[in-house]
């Protein structure tokens, strides 16, 4: 049996003995200086590239007064401007008519004419209903005042016959009564018997009895004559009744304008008083503008009114001429309302705007519109924007400052000379005289208190 050496033998482990599972094995002497050099290059990469971001990083420019943040100024105006009142309403047409059906009918026919927006004429006929049953109606009550005209003719004549009877009568009985008196003096002077005078007052009493009779026929007539002549009163009435709602069937135009409204189909029933078209008169236009209650005390009939509200086509405060799309729209107080309201504390005032102007506000339009009061005078005005909580931000020697102000009024409108598009401004009693240069944003966050600035004129700023 051959021996193993010491090396090839397995060594058992003891009882209680760790064995590591692995045998640890050292790296080369190449490897570990490899690893080494790349370390080192990596770090010196590193040091070199926060070292050419350092070299070459932007340098902030040096205060020269040039990086200053250029803000927008303008100068405080003292200029010659009305007091105003500034409200909104809603503009209605002067003269607009709700065209009715007077008759209950089918529609006839629609004239080519007869289509929303387009103009129509006071009378012109918009649509047609069918009056067939009218004139039917007409032509009965001419046939029934034809029967009653005869019946009234027949009782003319019947009247003359009874008039002469009654004549004829009389005459019997004027006879008859001179007979009885002959006979009774007969019989007085014993000429007579009594059976003569009998008979002689019989006949007086026929003749009598015979004219009363008449006489009642007659009279009778006058009767029969007021019931005949009320009845062709009647018919004479149902006739016009018929000859109107005949002409009613066609339905016309009351005033001249824009026909605003009309959705009638041919064949359509039609009830009397149905609304069956609209009209509007475009030419004079009225606006009832709500402004705040203390403006009775200065508010007069006749002061101008301005639209300003820039929504509308063509309106505004601008300063073009009388014949320009940009002239404002102008009209007059015509009414004050006596009253004034007293959930909203305001008043009514009502404008009238007409001819070129009104054609510029259309009816149902809400317009903002300011009314000028009194006469002008010098007044301290800014833009609106350069306030910012009642308080002005004064430029002086770059710095900027906050100084309080009292508002007077608000004034809506361009002023040319200002070299501003701004329309709305604000009147200021006291805080900043005129020529102050003020910042005209306020808003601006660059244009706070205590910033320090580089002051642009608005116009400049506009020209550069």
């Amino acid at each position: 049996m051959e021996h193993e050496s010491d090396d090839e033998l397995e060594h058992e482990p003891g009882e209680g003995e760790v064995i590591d599972p692995a045998p640890r094995r050292r790296l080369p002497m190449h490897s570990v200086v490899f690893r080494l050099l790349v370390s080192f290059g990596l770090i010196a990469g590193s040091i070199l590239i926060v070292v050419a971001l350092i070299a070459t990083k932007e340098q902030p420019p040096q205060d020269d007064g040039r990086s200053l943040p250029r803000v927008q100024v303008t100068r405080v105006m003292s200029v010659e401007v009305p007091r105003q009142w500034v409200g909104f309403g809603i503009s209605t047409a002067l003269r607009a008519s709700v065209v009715p059906a007077r008759v209950s009918a089918t529609v006839l026919s629609v004239p080519d004419s007869t289509k929303e927006g387009l103009p129509v004429t006071e009378g012109q006929v918009i649509v047609q209903l069918d009056a067939e049953d009218f004139v039917r109606q007409r032509e009965m009550v001419d046939e029934a005042l034809k029967s009653l005209d005869a019946q009234i003719t027949a009782l003319s004549i019947q009247e003359d016959a009874l008039r002469e009877q009654v004549r004829l009568a009389t005459e019997d009985v004027a006879i008859s009564t001179k007979d009885l008196e002959r006979f009774e003096k007969a019989y007085a002077d014993g000429a007579a018997r009594i059976r003569e005078v009998d008979n002689a007052r019989t006949r007086r009493i026929q003749a009598e009895r015979q004219k009363v009779v008449l006489a009642e026929q007659l009279s009778s007539t006058g009767p029969k004559r007021q019931q005949l002549e009320a009845q062709a009163a009647s018919q004479r009435s149902a006739r016009e009744i018929a000859v109107n709602n005949e002409a009613r069937c066609s339905v016309r135009a009351p005033i001249a304008g824009i026909l605003q409204q009309f959705d009638l189909k041919l064949g359509e029933s039609v009830m009397a008083g149905q609304a069956v078209a609209r009209v509007v008169d475009p030419s004079a236009v009225e606006v009832e503008l709500r402004l705040p209650a203390q403006a009775r005390w200065s508010l007069a009939v006749g002061d101008v009114a301005t639209v300003m509200d820039g929504g509308l086509a063509g309106t505004g405060a601008g300063s073009g001429g009388a014949g320009s799309a940009t002239a404002p729209v102008t009209g007059r107080v015509q009414r004050i309302a006596p009253e004034d309201d007293p959930a909203t504390r305001t008043l009514g005032a009502y404008i009238e705007f007409a001819g070129a102007d009104a054609k510029r506000v259309p009816p149902g339009a809400v317009v903002e519109v300011a009314v000028a009061v009194g006469g002008g005078g010098a007044r301290t005005i800014v833009p609106r924007r350069a306030i910012r909580s009642d308080r002005l931000h004064v430029v002086e020697g770059g710095q900027i400052r906050a100084v309080p102000i009292t508002r007077a009024f608000p004034y809506r409108g361009v002023l040319a000379h200002s070299g501003l598009p701004d329309e709305s401004w604000v009147v200021i009693e006291d805080g900043v005289p005129g020529g102050t240069v003020i910042v005209l944003d306020a808003s601006s966050r660059v244009a706070e208190p205590g910033s320090t600035i580089q002051p642009v004129e608005a116009s400049e700023r506009a020209g550069s």
